[in-house]
């Protein structure tokens, strides 16, 4: 009888590559994702159609280069599986330090990258199991490259997590791993705290948010190969990195956040979430924290567009600061060890 495939028997797993952009590595890293959208394709795939050959029929397609994506893996924001590790990592590269012990608990500082060398060398290997028995539909995409990470908080529910990807090529059948998961469920939208100074980060204070958003770009492309009949990507280039944070909230009868942008305020944001459950005996819960020292409004002013309780969305984004030397950094507390070097 014929084996039909469920998602729910699917899995991702990634691993960082240590040698170069096609030599993949071995996926250990886990995450129990809702979909992924990432697979080798054919961009510049065009038929031929303007020939003038005596004939009324097509014959022949140019193929262009190969390449993974630009696809997303989407699943719940869980503190100690991929998005809140490697992933990170992944994201903005080897400028990141640890502190802390097993059966303690760690506290990662991750910092964008300073030189190109602190950004991921030769990408990542992401499997992709369909939820077969066997090999056969296993897909391996290797040379992997995070391009953005978005968070999303809800009001109420879990937290979830969009990666952005594109990546070199893919192969199936490789060996099905065995995934193994955490056991902390996800972040909640009540644990958010959105935190706004017009001074300095250690003064920031609490607004009543409803709702918010996260979004990290890192600029990276992919280089294509031009050495003979290669069809597949040779390397990655940095492009501008970006931090931006939407949120809503309930309007309050106060000229408070309308000042800030009509005045055009630097603003010094803290963006947290604290899990109830402790990543350790001392370093306290799990945590993620996007800390950024210099932030702008980009949004209009609230408006008076319901007869109901008004909300108003607004979003800022991180420029660089010259006092604290940076636009933005990533605090995460796990039970996860290392450096996540990448």
């Amino acid at each position: 009888m014929t084996e039909f495939l469920r998602g729910n028997k699917g899995f991702v797993l990634a691993a960082e590559q240590t040698t170069s952009i096609s030599t993949a590595a071995t996926p250990d890293t886990a995450w129990a994702v809702e979909s992924v959208d990432l697979k080798e394709t054919r961009p510049d795939m065009e038929l031929v159609a303007d020939d003038c050959r005596a004939s009324d029929d097509f014959y022949t397609i140019v193929e262009g280069k190969y390449l993974v994506g630009p696809g997303n893996i989407v699943g719940k924001f869980y503190p100690d599986e991929y998005p809140h590790t490697l992933g990170v990592a992944e994201l903005l590269g080897n400028t990141n330090t640890v502190t802390g012990s097993a059966g303690v608990g760690y506290t990662h500082v991750h910092n964008v990258p300073v030189t190109n060398g602190d950004f991921p060398l030769y990408g990542a290997t992401y499997d992709k199991n369909m939820g077969g028995t066997g090999n056969t539909m296993n897909f391996r995409e290797t040379g992997c490259y995070t391009q953005f990470t978005e968070y999303d908080i809800p009001e109420n529910g879990p937290v979830k997590v969009t990666v952005g990807l594109t990546g070199r090529n893919e192969t199936r059948g490789d060996a099905k791993q065995t995934p193994t998961y955490g056991g902390v469920r996800p972040f909640e939208g009540h644990m958010m705290d959105l935190k706004l100074s017009i001074t300095t980060l250690g003064v920031a204070a609490s607004v009543k948010v409803r709702s918010a958003k996260i979004r990290i770009e890192n600029g990276v492309e992919l280089v294509p190969d031009h050495s003979g009949s290669s069809r597949y990507m040779q390397g990655r280039i940095l492009g501008k990195r970006k931090c931006e944070i939407e949120f809503t909230y309930s309007q309050e009868d106060s000229l408070t956040i309308h000042d800030y942008i009509k005045n055009n305020t630097s603003l010094a944001v803290k963006l947290e979430l604290t899990h109830d459950v402790k990543a350790g005996t001392s370093s306290g819960y799990h945590a993620f924290r996007v800390w950024a020292p210099n932030m702008r409004m980009l949004s209009a002013p609230p408006e008076l567009d319901s007869s109901g309780p008004l909300l108003t969305t607004m979003k800022m984004i991180a420029l660089y600061d010259a006092d604290e030397a940076y636009p933005f950094r990533i605090y995460a507390v796990n039970s996860k060890s290392g450096t996540f070097t990448v």
